[in-house]
């Protein structure tokens, strides 16, 4: 079982690396699917930070320690309605581009 000092130390230090294989993802790639996925990883290094400051108040015995935790479950529901969104708009773009090729007759992708 990993201490807490040293799941703390873990977690903070892999929230910033993640943030910045998210923030990575959206600046350099053009595909809408993996800017959304870069997105997703940002938010979900938040979360992760917050677990992590989470940990740190339980370690320096907080009493509301666990906040840290109800805001991560909020982010998580915030991110699924994300999903739900993300997914019709771009079903709904590949609809249109789709009946645009039929017409025209030269294939979107």
């Amino acid at each position: 079982m990993i201490d807490v000092e040293v799941g703390w130390m873990i977690v903070s230090s892999l929230s910033p690396l993640l943030f910045a294989v998210g923030a990575a993802g959206v600046f350099v790639r053009r595909s809408s699917l993996a800017m959304m996925a870069g997105i997703l990883f940002m938010i979900f290094a938040a979360v992760l930070g917050l677990v992590g400051f989470d940990l740190r108040s339980a370690l320096q015995g907080d009493a509301e320690a666990s906040a840290g935790q109800a805001l991560g479950v909020a982010l998580v529901i915030v991110v699924a309605a994300q999903v739900i969104v993300a997914v019709v708009l771009l079903v709904a773009r590949v609809r249109i581009a789709a009946r645009k090729a039929d017409a025209s007759g030269v294939t979107p992708w």
